[in-house]
């Protein structure tokens, strides 16, 4: 429930204001609108800065502003609530019962720059001249929807880390927010139909965008540079393929937003149990919670570190069952440590970390998937467990400081060029001979296998 400041000391003196502005308000300003003299609708901007109460009055069919003070406003109640109110006013002497309707909350950002479309019945934005990093751009604007943003209204401004868009705001043109390399977070309209070329192109540090199912149409490298987008919409073919950086960009369909949270660095999308969508930090060591809202978090998300090249080191929690495809991508990892609960390694989960050297793995590990240390060359060692049963195709391919590694006789398969470019690699390999499930092009010549070896053979 939405509260707001109540009305005492406010204005000392009262102004008569033309209804007419050009500009947005300097100061945080409630406006209450009176229709048909009996009900208002209320719009209120800031609940902790109000300087001004202005209140607009039919009278004799003319239309005219005024400031409420404190000495207007009598029986008022001790806050105003969404939904229906009632204050009692004294307007020329006398006394009146309004009902008001407290339909919607808006908060603006000084700086802003609104133009008037065609029709002269809808608000753009069309610049900001503003210093805050965090920018709220209305709804309302002089009693009318605001119902787009303009091409290049934001564009190369690097002081912007947020930017929250109302839900009247239909189009997002070209280039709108394009090379803002501070913004970080992005809220979307709920009602946006139309996202234009290049809109948010160059954002840098734009990690994740959440993308409502009303977008039908997403312009040529709309989000260039993005990893995760989130949506509720289960068809996206309507999508322009080239919006994205297609090479690494993961897009979650079909989620319920609602569940979708952001705590510290991370987002998590929370339901029986949790998964990390993404973390949001540069922190060189990261520590992976086991709970979200006391739901055990169980699966480290698609693309969740990817490309975070500050990271060094994670602590993974027991309670991760699956690290999924390219979770860890070309990070900047040196050491992890896969816990015994961890049953599966997602397609390229850890390729191409080029400083990782040591990953330990423990006693319940099930599948390695497709290309999942591929091109670690500083990779050294891989002791592999006695639950292991898969390496997937080009598991650990280029990983060309490889020594030794050790596959137990629970392996019954191993993919095409497993291990593929690791140089002259011991292969320590407990089974007497190689299974025939496992592929014949498996690993190189230079290979040195050892078959019927045991973990004491290990130098």
């Amino acid at each position: 429930m939405k509260k707001i400041l109540i009305i005492c000391l406010l204005l000392v003196s009262m102004l008569i204001v033309s209804c007419k502005q050009t500009e947005g308000p300097k100061e945080p300003v409630v406006t209450i609108s009176i229709v048909e003299d009996t009900v208002l609708d209320y719009y209120y901007i800031d609940e902790f800065n109000i300087t001004t109460i202005s209140i607009e009055v039919n009278t004799d069919g003319s239309k005219e502003i005024i400031s409420l003070t404190p000495l207007l406003i009598e029986n008022y109640p001790s806050e105003l609530l969404v939904g229906e109110n009632t204050l009692t006013i004294n307007y020329e002497g006398v006394k009146k019962e309004l009902k008001i309707n407290i339909i919607e909350r808006e908060f603006y950002t000084e700086g802003l720059q609104f133009v008037l479309n065609e029709q002269g019945n809808k608000y753009y934005i069309s610049g900001y001249t503003g210093i805050d990093c965090d920018v709220v751009i209305p709804s309302i604007f002089n009693h009318l929807e605001v119902e787009g943003i303009k091409s290049y209204a934001f564009s190369g401004n690097n002081k912007i880390e947020s930017i929250y868009i109302p839900d009247s705001v239909k189009v997002i043109y070209p280039n709108a927010f394009s090379n803002c390399l501070s913004l970080n977070n992005v809220r979307l309209s709920n009602n946006c139909s139309e996202i234009g070329d290049a809109a948010f192109y160059f954002c840098d540090n734009l990690r994740s965008v959440i993308i409502p199912k009303s977008v039908e149409s997403i312009g040529d490298y709309a989000f260039y540079n993005i990893r995760l987008v989130y949506t509720d919409k289960e068809d996206i073919s309507s999508w322009n393929t080239k919006a994205f950086d297609d090479n690494l960009v993961c897009i979650h369909k079909g989620l319920d937003l609602s569940k979708i949270i952001k705590e510290n660095d991370f987002e998590f999308y929370v339901d029986a149990t949790a998964t990390l969508l993404c973390y949001l930090g540069n922190s060189s060591e990261v520590e992976i919670p086991e709970t979200v809202k006391d739901v055990p978090l169980t699966v480290i998300g698609e693309a969740a570190f990817i490309q975070v090249s500050d990271l060094e080191e994670v602590t993974i929690s027991n309670n991760i069952i699956s690290i999924n495809d390219r979770a860890f991508r070309e990070t900047g990892l040196t050491y992890v440590e896969i816990p015994a609960s961890v049953k599966e390694i997602g397609v390229y989960s850890f390729s191409g970390c080029e400083y990782l050297e040591i990953v330990k793995f423990n006693e319940g590990l099930e599948v390695i998937k497709r290309s999942a240390f591929a091109a670690c060359p500083k990779l050294t060692h891989a002791i592999l467990p006695d639950t292991l049963t898969t390496i997937d195709q080009y598991g650990f391919q280029n990983c060309h400081s490889l020594k030794q590694v050790y596959i137990p006789i629970s392996v019954t398969y191993i993919g095409e060029g497993t291990f593929y470019s690791v140089g002259k690699a011991n292969l320590y390999i407990e089974a007497a001979t190689a299974p025939d499930t496992w592929h014949p092009n498996y690993s190189p010549s230079a290979a040195k296998k050892l078959f019927g070896s045991t973990r004491d053979d290990l130098e």
